[in-house]
């Protein structure tokens, strides 16, 4: 199959150098794992690879798995990079991977648990003459060899023809998350046994045998997937704009100072008649990072203690709105949080598009698209989880992080929503910090890829923060 300078497939986009060679990988084999970072367009190569395959093998049917927050991404991508003449022609199927996947309940009129079938059995039949892709967005959300989504995209590598494996998350944990990934492209790259794979670049040993010692044969296992992978760094493909962090440190009032103090070195605090406790390291470190924010949750609900971090997004709001930043984008992690940052971006002047767990599919494509078009001035207040994966957000240059969640992918993804393909002016992230607090401390957790909660057992004196932490 020729690309564009051979005039066989006219791009609907203009393709970057790199999507090219991507594109050109997955041809010769078929199938392959696009290993990209964020922001370097792995969607528009696999939508290209699917014209492609239509052209050369008259595939009809294509498959993409993905997280829920995406699939509004994917329908907006597909008609964008398919050739006006190539519309149509490919019938494509987009689900998430919980959707995939049996789900058992409880009916308590029957007593009785009862399995509802995942839409997996469904799509297996649908492309059971083989002649189909199925692309994997985010792999490495079905890494465990043992879990349900796994299962289910084994059943639909098995059936499918051609399969592509992408994500930006390409430097795992460990090696042996990568098993699962290439299993699911074909079974004779790595072997269909994980058993056999473990012992063949681990050690092991301890008690049982199950204590992991090093990692052996990691020469093999690049030779071994080589062939099919195709892999790039933002760095060292985009000519993007410059991206700056800047710290803007938040001092708790006396009373939220008071109440975290009294968290972090008894594990137990008092307001307003409530007992607040945290008996293990984890929820203690939890209900420290509500405290940072000014606020905590009971049984009846969340409590304000405190209008420091509140104050400070609304005056930083403020700023961007007089500077004429007609578009921003907020990332906040706890419910609490975005109402707070929502409040915060609206007393500034700032329309507000709320973006969460909770939005509906095809809401979640239209405030996408209502941000991308708007001219008013305009906040996108997203959760930090939700809005960290597969969206573009290149229409502002400014993001504030008003609270993280704790889960390092978050933290690596997110700020790429703004940093990608199509940025064409410098990006600012701004981190509102409460100093001398496990915000600080989780900031750092994030960036060394480390539990906060871990941390804070081998050295308790960062319970109380990192004392000049810096981006």
């Amino acid at each position: 199959m020729g690309l564009r300078r051979r005039g066989k497939y006219k791009f609907q986009t203009r393709p970057y150098r790199h999507q090219v060679k991507a594109l050109r990988k997955l041809l010769r084999n078929g199938s392959g794992a696009l290993f990209m970072d964020m922001g370097t367009g792995k969607s528009k190569v696999a939508i290209d690879f699917a014209n492609c395959l239509y052209l050369r093998d008259g595939i009809k049917k294509a498959v993409v798995v993905c997280p829920k927050s995406v699939k509004s991404v994917w329908r907006i991508e597909i008609p964008k990079h398919t050739p006006a003449k190539l519309r149509g022609k490919i019938e494509w199927k987009i689900v998430s991977y919980d959707e995939l996947i049996d789900i058992e309940r409880y009916d308590e009129e029957n007593e009785e648990s009862v399995i509802y079938e995942g839409e997996v059995h469904e799509i297996v039949e649908w492309i059971a003459d083989g002649k189909a892709l199925v692309v994997g967005d985010e792999s490495h959300k079905f890494k465990s060899p043992g879990a349900r989504r796994t299962k289910a995209m084994m059943r639909l590598g098995r059936t499918a023809k051609h399969k592509v494996a992408q994500t930006g998350t390409f430097a795992p944990r460990s090696p042996l998350d990568l098993f699962a990934q290439y299993k699911f492209i074909h079974e004779g790259i790595l072997g269909s046994d994980f058993n056999n794979f473990k012992k063949k670049i681990a050690v092991w040993g301890g008690y049982g045998g199950y204590t992991l010692l090093r990692y052996i044969n990691l020469k093999w296992l690049k030779r071994r997937v080589a062939h099919c992978t195709f892999m790039v760094k933002k760095d060292d493909c985009l000519d993007l704009p410059s991206r700056t962090h800047e710290i803007v440190p938040v001092d708790l009032g006396p009373t939220a100072r008071k109440i975290y103090n009294s968290m972090a070195t008894d594990a137990i605090a008092e307001f307003e008649g409530e007992e607040l406790v945290g008996d293990l390291p984890i929820v203690r470190v939890l209900r420290l990072l509500q405290i940072a924010q000014g606020h905590f949750r009971t049984e009846d609900g969340w409590k304000r203690i405190d209008h420091a971090k509140l104050e400070m997004c609304h005056g930083l709001c403020s700023d961007l709105y007089e500077n004429e930043r007609k578009k921003i984008v907020i990332f906040a992690n706890e419910k609490y949080d975005l109402k707070d940052a929502a409040y915060a971006a609206k007393l500034a002047g700032y329309n507000i598009l709320l973006f969460h767990g909770k939005t509906p599919e095809h809401k979640r494509e239209q405030k996408l698209a209502e941000f991308d078009e708007t001219d008013k001035y305009t906040a996108f207040v997203a959760q930090v989880d939700t809005g960290s994966l597969g969206i573009s957000l290149t229409a502002a240059s400014e993001a504030i992080c008003y609270s993280w969640s704790r889960k390092g992918e978050s933290f690596s993804q997110a700020p790429d929503r703004l940093h990608r393909i199509g940025q064409h002016h410098p990006v600012t992230y701004y981190h509102l910090l409460t100093r001398g607090t496990v915000d600080e401390t989780n900031l750092l957790g994030l960036k060394t890829k480390k539990k906060v909660e871990d941390l804070c057992l081998r050295r308790p004196e960062l319970l109380m923060g990192v004392e000049g932490l810096k981006l």
